[in-house]
Order: structure tokens, then sequence, then C-alpha cells
């Protein structure tokens, strides 16, 4: 339920009906992704009306990462594993697709946001190499590639993984 509306969701996959996550925009749209194959971002205007639906390339035979909506609309999608980066402009047709943001066997991307004024996307997860560790990223905006990176403390050996 999104006060003062309710929509029940209709995503593609059997007893799939269900949103993963929610965002907003500055002007009050809902965006939310959901179902299974495909994963589906879809915007719903203030009021609870569906204005479009995005399908991903991304299923159930990989995992979903996350997604964060800027205050202007655009949205960006990850997948977790492995590594990609979707960008979806606020009228829902694709920006860029990098199926190649960070380079190493293990990059995962668990979980987005921006930065106070949002001139930053951040994203926590793994890397780059064996065992996994955990890394955060600062992606590039305008194409979905890794600026810089750094390794945050914990993780190392397997059994004793940790995701940021």
């Amino acid at each position: 339920m999104i006060d003062p509306w309710t929509q029940t969701p209709n995503y593609p996959g059997t007893n799939w009906d269900c949103v993963w996550e929610c965002e907003g925009d500055a002007a009050g749209n809902v965006y939310t992704i959901g179902g299974t194959s495909p994963l589906q971002l879809k915007k719903y205007s203030s009021t609870g009306v569906i204005a479009w639906t995005y399908s991903t390339p991304y299923d159930t035979t990989e995992w979903l990462g996350t997604f964060a909506t800027d205050q202007a609309g655009n949205s960006y999608i990850s997948q977790g594993s492995p590594a990609r980066m979707h960008k979806v402009s606020t009228a829902g047709a694709l920006v860029w697709n990098n199926n190649s943001p960070a380079t190493g066997l293990l990059n995962e991307f668990w979980s987005i946001t921006f930065n106070c004024d949002q001139t930053r996307l951040i994203i926590g997860g793994t890397g780059p190499n064996l065992p996994p560790t955990p890394y955060i990223y600062n992606m590039n905006m305008n194409n979905g590639n890794v600026t810089s990176s750094a390794k945050v403390a914990g993780g190392g050996g397997i059994g004793n993984d940790q995701e940021t």
C-alpha cells in the first residue's frame, strides 16, 4: 500500500506477483521492481496509475541485486551476481546496459544508494577475487563503470564470507 492508494502488482512468473523493492522520486511517482522471469520495473503516478513497465534482462537464473531511483526519476538496477548494471530513463527506456562494470571473478552488487546530493551512485557488494570480500563501489552514473572501489573490514575465508 502506498498511502493513499492501493495497487495489486501484476508481474510475470507463476505465483510471483510480488514487489521486491519500492522507490520514489521528487514528483511523488512510485517505482517498483518485482516478478521473476523477467524482473520488471514499473512506474506508477502519485495517484497509483501505472505509467510504464520495463522488462529487465535479469531473471531468476541469476541473482537480482537491487535498484535505486534518483529524484529526477532515473532508475539504476543491478544484477547482484554476476555484477551488471542498467539505467532506465524517466520514460521507461533503456539508457545504458553495462554487463562488465567491474573486473574480477567475484564482483557482486547487492545494495545501491546515492550520496546526499545525488552526484554519486554507491554500491555495496563483494569482489574482486577469492575469497569473497566486502567492497564498496563508486559508479559512473553516465555509463555504469566502476570509478573507484574500496575493500571494507571483514570477510575472508570460505564460510566466513561477508557482503557489504
